[in-house]
């Protein structure tokens, strides 16, 4: 029997914080979900309970990693539900105004886990267009661009004047201080291990606005934290490019901001290609006091050494 044909489930938008509650919204097909996760004040040891306890943990600590594994732990509690309300709404002969996100919230009552309907809102988009104060960038609509797919969330593959890039939007979780400090930088730029520039976007209705930027597209882009074996030779000529890249960041008064392996590409002529300034840290990276610094970038290049001398072979 074949397989039945499933839509993309597509991610919108993840909202937490520290002593609050887990929100998620995603399109399934043409259906929107809300879900939401709560303590469950009756019963702490309930298992909503224990997960948001351990994302509060995760977040207390700064450590990306474990809340990115705490956070996932949330939205897994939450998709069994999600999948059966989508298989009887796929069956169902019964309209649902698709206007409207489903909201499901799961809770655990009798110790058994159940989903109910909540009255909560979700913002989508998160963050809102940005006003231009960037007169001398370049700058295209978005009536001029393709989007050819989704790389991650809110970052983009497209189509402009014939030729391939990648659109990152205000719209991702650093939304207006992370787009404003790459668009500080990057524009300045011109290195061939630093991720290229190209223009910014507008909506198609507000000329004032900026939707987020356009940069280069790397093909069958490689992320360092993903590596699994380097050579003595890679690490030496890796090694050499990243701090030549962050020497010329400081000589032209920048300053990269989140070094950590995950934010260094390889390319497929196998050269490193430094990507997102937005600015921040990641412990096991960057230490916060250092955030942001030329001290930041030079402890942030010295853990990349040290990671890919793990990852080294004869």
């Amino acid at each position: 029997m074949a397989t039945p044909y499933l839509p993309t489930i597509r991610p919108l938008t993840a909202v937490y914080r520290s002593h609050g509650d887990y929100e998620d919204l995603l399109e399934w097909g043409s259906f929107r979900y809300h879900s939401l996760l709560q303590f469950n004040k009756a019963n702490p040891q309930a298992e909503e309970s224990i997960a948001l306890t351990n994302l509060w943990a995760a977040i207390a600590t700064d450590d990306e990693n474990a809340i990115e594994d705490a956070a996932q732990r949330c939205f897994d509690i939450m998709f069994p539900f999600i999948q059966a309300d989508y298989a009887w709404r796929s069956q169902s002969s019964n309209e649902v105004n698709l206007n409207e996100p489903i909201k499901l919230q799961v809770i655990t009552r009798n110790g058994i886990l159940e989903a109910v309907q909540h009255n909560r809102h979700i913002k989508y988009p998160i963050n809102d267009p940005i006003d231009n104060v960037f007169p001398d960038l370049p700058i295209f609509t978005a009536s001029e661009i393709e989007i050819v797919e989704e790389i991650v969330w809110n970052v983009s593959k497209i189509k402009l004047e014939n030729s391939i890039y990648c659109l990152k939007s205000v719209h991702r979780g650093g939304g207006e201080l992370a787009l404003k400090r790459e668009l500080s930088i990057l524009p300045h730029c011109c290195h061939p291990n630093i991720i290229r520039f190209v223009g910014l976007i507008e909506p198609v209705d507000r000329n004032d606005k900026i939707e987020g930027m356009i940069i280069e597209y790397i093909p069958n882009a490689k992320s360092f934290q993903d590596l699994e074996v380097i050579t003595p030779i890679e690490c030496k000529r890796w090694t050499t490019q990243i701090q030549d890249a962050i020497e010329y960041l400081h000589k032209e008064g920048l300053v990269w901001g989140d070094a950590k392996a995950g934010n260094v590409l390889l390319r497929e002529d196998s050269n490193v290609v430094l990507i997102d300034f937005g600015g921040g840290f990641t412990p096991g990276w960057v230490e916060q006091a250092n955030s942001n610094t030329t001290q930041g970038d030079w402890q942030g290049f010295e853990r990349i050494v040290e990671f890919m001398k793990t990852k080294a072979v004869l």
